[in-house]
């Protein structure tokens, strides 16, 4: 098997990045019928986009090094939410989970 380049000057680095997108969102269609349809904005990222606008070592997944700052699920930016290993309590399936949790409850306040 030859090894793929993620670099950001690869010549096919675009191309790639939108079919593995692609990929993605056929494999949630499975248990999400249509979600296609109803997305509204979509931008892939892979490692070079993580090393760039998240500085992670290598274009780690994992966001910042333990102990840097994070941001919350709500912004000052209206209707939008973060949620991901870069967004408070941090990396990690359960931390992820977590940060989900804490934007769905964002945008929906409990009453």
């Amino acid at each position: 098997m030859e090894a793929t380049t993620w670099g950001r000057r690869a010549p096919d680095y675009a191309r790639r990045k939108r079919e593995f997108g692609d990929a993605l969102i056929a494999l949630a269609e499975k248990v999400l019928p249509g979600l296609r349809e109803h997305v509204v904005f979509r931008e892939e990222a892979g490692p070079a986009t993580f090393a760039r606008y998240a500085r992670t070592t290598g274009g780690a997944i994992y966001g910042p090094a333990a102990g840097r700052w994070r941001p919350p699920a709500k912004t000052p930016v209206e209707r939008l939410y973060l949620a991901g290993a870069g967004v408070f309590p941090g990396a990690g399936i359960e931390a992820v989970v977590i940060s989900g949790t804490l934007a769905a409850d964002a945008v929906y306040p409990k009453r």
